[in-house]
């Protein structure tokens, strides 16, 4: 059925560059099937005669939708109806023929995009999304598995759902385990997402998350970006329960974490260092990482370009100060020269950008700053 669907679908492209003025967030968007339609025909799809007119519509929608930027879908502000979209997922004659629930999964992908329907996550689609990640893990139907936590990765964007979504924390560790590096990216990126809530930090700790993420960490395949940066995503927002530091100590991957501060991925830089930042706070961590030498990497930071980054190195470099030494005089002075140094860059990127006055000599930009902290400053 999806491939003779796929057949009939209409060969023009979709609408491009699609705009909404304001106060017109329901305006009809010219050649666009908006999901109201689609939602009404779903029941349809248990009724033999009628399912293959249901996947055109289906098809055609998430076509239309398929890239978030001309999305007429998401550039709408209106609440999507998902009653009809979880009862038909309920039906074990849909949930049997994986060409179509695949279909359907994807529409929720798209629909739990949309910032208004992660907000208002009710129970019907959480319970959807938990019974169908025990069941394709079940099944090893990987590629299901992946959509699904993309789909709990997408709600538990917003705090007000990610209480619905507490019990997919044992299934997205059964995820994790797993060989499929797409579907870890995935279950990381969906932990990470629910870790952003402190019950949700204790229920991945409850879990033994936190040792299955750092062994990922450790193997080889730590070259896999999409899975190093979703599993330090995970780690840095688990890092900031208090309970979390003894698993860090006892795995020895302190080292890795301050040899990732290297990495060339700006995302896992950032992640890593939000984790040493987290880990300064417990004395014993606190140690490893001096032993380590994470304090010149986590200096370099501070000249790089991203405010997040600087934010994470200056958190862990001040731990790291205050518990080297108590003088108030020298934890002002090392704030100071953070300061210095930050506003320095600031001033380098400013200038780097101004546009040259007309007919002025082509010029090359100012060097970055070079910011000496002389060792014995931690010493």
């Amino acid at each position: 059925c999806y491939s003779f669907c796929t057949l009939l679908l209409p060969t023009t492209p979709h609408p491009t560059n699609m705009r909404l003025a304001d106060g017109a967030a329901d305006e009809d968007l010219a050649g666009s099937i908006k999901w109201a339609e689609v939602s009404s025909s779903l029941p349809n799809l248990l009724v033999p005669t009628l399912r293959v007119s249901t996947l055109v519509v289906v098809t055609t929608f998430l076509r239309q939708n398929e890239n978030i930027d001309t999305s007429p879908n998401y550039l709408t502000v209106c609440l999507d109806d998902t009653s009809s979209l979880t009862s038909v997922l309920n039906e074990d004659s849909i949930r049997e023929n994986k060409n179509i629930s695949l279909l359907l999964m994807k529409a929720v992908k798209q629909l739990s995009r949309k910032p208004i329907n992660q907000k208002h996550l009710n129970s019907s689609m959480s319970k959807v999304l938990l019974g169908l990640l025990s069941h394709c893990l079940d099944i090893s139907d990987y590629e299901m598995a992946e959509i699904v936590c993309s789909c709990i990765l997408n709600y538990a964007t917003n705090k007000n759902s990610i209480s619905l979504l507490l019990s997919a924390v044992p299934g997205l560790v059964r995820a994790i385990e797993t060989d499929c590096s797409e579907l870890v990216a995935a279950a990381s990126g969906a932990l990470q997402s629910i870790c952003m809530s402190n019950e949700g930090k204790r229920e991945a700790i409850d879990h033994n998350s936190v040792p299955l993420l750092i062994s990922i960490l450790q193997k080889s395949r730590i070259d896999i970006n999409n899975e190093i940066v979703a599993v330090t995503g995970s780690l840095h927002n688990i890092s900031s329960h208090l309970a979390a530091a003894a698993y860090f100590k006892e795995k020895g991957v302190i080292p890795v974490l301050v040899s990732l501060l290297a990495d060339r991925t700006i995302e896992v830089v950032r992640n890593v260092a939000g984790i040493l930042q987290s880990l300064t706070r417990d004395e014993e961590c606190l140690e490893i990482i001096n032993e380590n030498d994470a304090t010149a990497p986590l200096t370099s930071l501070l000249v790089t370009d991203d405010v997040s980054l600087q934010v994470a190195a200056i958190g862990a470099l001040l731990n790291i100060n205050s518990s080297v030494s108590d003088d108030s005089g020298k934890r002002e002075l090392f704030k100071k020269i953070l300061s210095f140094t930050i506003t320095s860059c600031a001033l380098r990127e400013a200038y780097s950008i101004e546009p040259s006055k007309p007919d002025a000599p082509e010029r090359e930009p100012s060097p970055a700053p070079t910011i000496v902290i002389p060792d014995t400053f931690f010493n």
